[in-house]
């Protein structure tokens, strides 16, 4: 399929064509990119506000959907071995239960869950390293807890202090390069101020205290590890953490972080900063800024997500899309923009009023990028310019 982009100028002009359109039953209220079949090519998971979760192919197939008949607050996949193939199971979580699907839609168990927290993150995690693959919940509060392939609870982990607004946020990686997975969770406290918490084989390694209030975590490719932390605040700093805790260094913007991505340069890995003036800097592994783009002339629009296209990109292609908050007397939908290596605007993709479960993917890993366009009960694939499409008249 060809899909061809206009130029920045022709913003206005009618929306690109799609390789593919899903219309959910009702509004979409979760998505979830992941390899379920083990075949090499990604699928999505699309959860939609009256409980219908779908699973579509690459080429927007629907696969099958699995009705549930209570409120989900949380949809992931955990790792594990069938016929020595990785594949994924799907798990979807509420108030008072967990469930397991198999990657066939079939519910494999239900376990009751006795919290007083929903969950609102699901991630697949090797607790006590095993080699088998656990549940991780986040909790609402900033609770953990990790459950094993049958639904029994193995881990627990209590927060202290749990304030109004507690804004949870969850990373997880080998951040120490020793071969396992830590988890990095940042918390809201009752006395004010955000804890930013590393757990190391379920025990806290170290933890520190974050002025004011989280409003990202990221991982970025930074450090003598490779892998370090970066956490941005309402505050407008920056602060970038090695996994022995050390801060690397910090920065302030002195507008409200919004976003944080991390994003390969065709020289070099960057973190790309979003705040709430509009406006996207990146900086480099040691802390220099590379490059500013202020979306937002007037600085009276939020950057609401950062969309990075994963691996190095080449000289003129993109390395990330950002999502601009609309103007209050316009649209009620939020720009997709296309930014190029040196932070220039390319195009305007299209436009979304669901920027959380809007992403660029790669669902075949050929490092040719799609746009996973969300706007309400839809959901479309769109080409990038790269691969089987057109380029973008700014790339050439």
């Amino acid at each position: 399929m060809i899909v061809a982009f206009a130029p920045v100028a022709a913003q206005g002009a009618a929306r690109t064509q799609s390789y593919w359109q899903f219309a959910a039953s009702g509004r979409l209220e979760n998505i979830v990119t992941a390899d379920v079949n083990g075949d090499g090519v990604d699928e999505f998971i699309v959860l939609d506000r009256n409980g219908h979760l779908t699973l579509l192919a690459a080429d927007g197939k629907e696969e099958w959907t699995y009705i549930s008949q209570e409120p989900v607050t949380a949809i992931g996949t955990v790792d594990t071995i069938e016929q020595q193939l990785s594949i994924k199971e799907i798990v979807l979580a509420g108030a008072d239960y967990v469930t397991m699907l198999d990657r066939d839609g079939q519910e494999q168990w239900r376990v009751p869950l006795d919290v007083a927290s929903v969950p609102v993150a699901i991630e697949s995690f090797d607790y006590g390293a095993d080699g088998t693959q656990d549940i991780l919940l986040l909790m609402a509060s900033g609770e953990l807890m990790a459950l094993d392939i049958n639904g029994d609870t193995v881990w627990e982990f209590d927060v202290e202090d749990i304030g109004v607004g507690v804004n949870p946020q969850l990373i997880i990686d080998d951040f120490d390069g020793d071969g396992q997975k830590e988890i990095v969770v940042g918390i809201f406290t009752a006395r004010r101020f955000s804890q930013l918490i590393y757990l190391d084989d379920g025990v806290v390694a170290w933890q520190q205290a974050i002025s004011r209030r989280i409003t990202s975590l990221a991982k970025v490719p930074f450090g003598p590890t490779g892998t370090a932390i970066a956490v941005g605040t309402n505050f407008g700093q920056v602060d970038i953490y090695a996994p022995s805790g050390e801060l690397l260094w910090y920065r302030t913007l002195n507008r409200p972080i919004t976003a944080l991505a991390a994003v390969e340069l065709p020289d070099e890995p960057a973190l790309a900063i979003g705040t709430a003036a509009g406006s996207v800097t990146a900086y480099s592994e040691q802390g220099r800024r590379l490059w500013t783009n202020n979306l937002a002339r007037d600085a009276n629009r939020r950057v609401l997500a950062l969309l990075p296209a994963g691996g190095r990109t080449a000289p003129g292609q993109t390395p990330l899309a950002a999502i601009l908050e609309p103007l209050a007397t316009a649209s009620e939908l939020a720009d997709v923009l296309l930014l190029g290596n040196n932070g220039q605007t390319l195009a305007k993709l299209n436009d979304t009023d669901l920027p959380d479960l809007t992403r660029l993917v790669d669902v075949n890993n050929d490092n040719h990028y799609e746009l996973l366009l969300a706007r309400f009960a839809t959901l479309q694939l769109i080409g990038l310019g790269v691969g089987n499409s057109e380029y973008i008249q700014e790339w050439e």
